[in-house]
C-alpha cells in the first residue's frame, strides 16, 4: 500500500469539500445581501446596529422619504433623532423608558411615516424589551409595548 497516494487522495478530496462548502455558503452570503437590500427600500425599515455617521447611505428613510432616523449619543446615552430630509430640522428624539442611562436598540417607522417605535432593553429584576412609539410630528410617547426578554425584532408593533 502506497501511504503517500492515500494521503494525497485524502487531501485532495478534503480540499476540494472545504472549496465547495466555501462556494456554497458565498452563494447564501450573496442571497442574504439581497435580502438586506430589499429591507432597506422596504417601507418596514428596521434601524439597528452600531452609531453610524449622519452621512451614512444606509440610514432609513421614513417611506414617504420625509424623514430620516439618525442615532445620538449623549453621555452614557443613545437614542434616535428624526429629521426631516429637505431641512434638516430635528422633529423629534427619542428616550427611554427611565431616565437612567440607556442605549436605542431598535427602530421602525411606521407603514405611514407619521410615527417611529423605538426599543430599550432592561434587565434588573426581570430583562424585558420597552418599545416606545411617539407622533413624529408632535414628538409625543403615544403608546409603548412590553415584551419579556430582549429583542431588536419589532415589526409587529405597527401591525397590532
Amino acid at each position: 500500500m502506497d501511504w503517500k497516494k492515500i494521503i494525497a487522495g485524502i487531501t485532495v478530496g478534503a480540499i476540494v469539500g472545504i472549496a465547495g462548502t466555501f462556494f456554497a455558503l458565498q452563494g447564501r452570503i450573496a442571497k442574504l445581501e439581497g435580502i438586506v437590500d430589499q429591507l432597506r427600500g422596504s417601507s418596514h425599515q428596521i434601524i439597528s446596529g452600531e452609531s453610524q455617521s449622519e452621512q451614512h447611505p444606509s440610514w432609513p428613510r421614513s417611506p414617504d422619504g420625509k424623514y430620516k432616523a439618525v442615532r445620538v449619543v449623549s453621555g452614557n446615552d443613545e437614542h434616535y433623532q428624526v429629521k426631516e430630509i429637505g431641512t434638516g430640522r430635528i422633529v423629534c428624539t427619542t428616550h427611554a423608558q427611565y431616565k437612567t442611562p440607556n442605549k436605542a436598540k431598535a427602530g421602525l417607522f411606521s407603514p405611514d411615516s407619521k410615527k417611529i417605535a423605538v426599543a430599550y432593553h432592561y434587565g434588573q429584576g426581570d430583562n424585558y424589551t420597552w418599545i416606545g412609539i411617539w407622533d413624529i410630528e408632535t414628538c409625543n410617547l403615544i403608546d409603548t409595548k412590553r415584551r419579556s426578554g430582549w429583542t431588536t425584532d419589532i415589526y409587529w408593533v405597527f401591525t397590532q
